[in-house]
């Protein structure tokens, strides 16, 4: 069986002055209280994180932002800088 640490998809983004590497993840919140604490743990961590579901992405660190997503179905979280193992602290919410 896969778990979903190893069923991550890697892509490469074009920026200026670089090349930056995204982790793409897919996570459940299914209540306030579970997304209160993940975005409390995205913020302690540096570095940029997005939260969305289709075209519509909000930053992963604004508890304001999250609370406009449906949290009872599954959300792409994207990793742009993995200089913490950010997979660790936020496994509980892994799908």
């Amino acid at each position: 069986m896969i778990t979903a640490a190893e069923s991550l998809e890697y892509y490469t983004i074009k920026e200026t002055g670089g090349m930056v590497f995204v982790k793409q993840v897919e996570v459940l919140l299914n209540a306030p209280e579970r997304a209160l604490r993940f975005c409390n743990i995205l913020s302690a961590c540096e570095g940029p994180f997005d939260l969305g579901r289709g075209s519509y992405t909000v930053d992963g660190k604004s508890i304001l932002g999250i609370c406009t997503m449906d949290l009872t179905v599954p959300l792409t979280l994207s990793i742009y800088d993995e200089t913490e193992n950010v997979l660790e602290k936020i496994r509980e919410f892994l799908v």
